[in-house]
């Protein structure tokens, strides 16, 4: 369904499925009520926010079921931020489960309240993320932390699921697509028994859908041989993923290295203060008192330099390490939407050697002086539009890839760099603080 209707002066255009949620949850889909217009000095905005107008015929590129899509004013006088803290454990043993406390402050006025909490689960982030795989096929989908059946009360872990998750939110929002989502807003302010409503009603469609994709993802990456890439960018781009990869992961491999050996060493540190500690509370005529004092100055500095590198440890793994293994989730993200790309060239290829095969006979059948079928020139116009009409939504298709992959290597180039930087920097705090250790050591010593 499409509604059209005027606010200040602004056309406003609402596009809603017509098998929106019938859960109680009235309020859904609601079109905002503040100005949003696409400024000419932001590109990225523009063209999104042009495609995101159109009301493409083609559901699988901006699929609006379940979804609402905006094309209005401005932006930049409206806020919505997000913070997710941790909640409650539930439960005990293997059925226990960690809750999150999602924090938002808004000025949109699409939103009952200005500022509200809700609790969800990690289910909860996974249902939205299913959901916005499912219905924005040609958006780069943000990436959720992977589960551990392990550690998922470890306060290590629950730490950095908690800032992941909170990462993957703020993706979310300041994606000019995926923050018009109607799943958002009722993730982000449904009270529980709503959210469940929700959810129960959507599960088998989004579970189907899920599954679809994955499969059609597997047969991609099985060797099935694509068709022809059109697209030297792309064909090139699928080449470079994939080494990127590869190095990534051999990167993030060698920085797990690290921190697991700099724990090794604050550890080895704390055996070595309390073996020295030990050696100067001996009680015997051979040692000499000085020696005693020496053994006890060496023990309070090893003390203080194993939690040093215990923090050492933990600052090259949350400054560095996630940052290179959450760019690993993105790779993957990534190329789900390349082979989403890859999935609609194949069925454009098949129409086009279907449409060829059709033109081939037809010549056959004239330069040997034959009648061609009636039926046969029908089939043959029938596909050549519907060629061309496909052909013009997989140029769109590849264009909003393009755009989608462009922004992505932008933003993430910037937070690797400033990754590179914290990790340059623990190092540096980390050595000052060493060096100081013994240098206060060494100048006891030499009283």
């Amino acid at each position: 369904c499409t509604f059209s209707l005027s606010f200040a002066g602004l056309d406003l255009t609402l596009v809603m499925a017509d098998d929106s949620y019938n859960t109680g949850y009235s309020s859904y889909p609601t079109p905002p009520d503040y100005p949003y217009t696409q400024t000419n000095n932001e590109k990225r905005n523009s063209s999104v926010g042009n495609r995101a107008s159109q009301q493409f015929p083609h559901e699988d590129v901006f699929s609006r079921r379940g979804s609402a899509i905006y094309t209005i004013g401005s932006v930049q006088t409206n806020t919505i931020d997000v913070s997710v803290s941790l909640g409650e454990q539930y439960g005990d043993g293997i059925s226990a489960f960690m809750t999150y406390k999602i924090h938002t402050t808004t000025t949109l006025r699409h939103f009952k309240s200005p500022d509200f909490t809700v609790t969800r689960r990690y289910k909860d982030f996974l249902w939205l993320h299913d959901r916005l795989s499912e219905h924005y096929k040609a958006s780069l989908i943000p990436s959720l932390p992977e589960k551990s059946m392990t550690e998922k009360f470890n306060p290590e872990f629950l730490e950095f699921r908690r800032r992941e998750l909170e990462r993957f939110l703020k993706r979310i929002l300041n994606h000019i697509v995926l923050n018009t989502s109607t799943d958002l807003v009722i993730f982000l302010e449904a009270k529980d028994k709503e959210l469940v409503d929700v959810k129960t009603n959507a599960v088998g469609k989004t579970n189907f859908a899920a599954q679809m994709v994955s499969l059609i993802g597997n047969k991609i990456a099985n060797n099935i041989i694509p068709p022809p890439e059109t697209d030297f960018w792309f064909s090139e781009k699928k080449t470079f993923v994939l080494n990127l990869e590869q190095q990534l992961t051999n990167l993030a491999n060698a920085l797990n290295a690290i921190v697991v050996r700099y724990q090794e060493i604050g550890s080895i540190f704390g055996y070595v203060a309390d073996f020295t500690e030990n050696l100067s509370e001996i009680k015997s005529s051979g040692f000499s008192e000085n020696l005693k004092v020496v053994y006890s100055n060496l023990s309070l500095t090893t003390r203080e330099l194993s939690p040093l590198n215990l923090d050492l440890s933990k600052g090259i793994r949350t400054n560095f390490e996630d940052e290179v293994r959450d760019y690993l989730r993105m790779l993957s993200s990534l190329k789900t939407l390349l082979n989403y790309r890859t999935e609609k060239n194949a069925a454009l290829f098949d129409l086009q050697q279907n449409l060829k095969t059709k033109q081939e006979k037809i010549e056959k059948t004239q330069m040997a002086g034959g009648l061609v079928p009636n039926n046969l020139l029908v089939d043959c116009q029938r596909l050549e539009k519907q060629v061309e009409t496909e052909k013009e939504k997989f140029d769109l298709l590849s264009n909003a890839c393009k755009e989608e992959i462009l922004l992505f290597e932008a933003q993430k180039s910037k937070e690797i760099k400033q990754a590179i930087i914290a990790l340059v920097q623990v190092n540096i705090d980390h050595e000052l603080m060493v060096s100081d250790l013994w240098k206060k050591m060494l100048s006891k010593m030499t009283r």
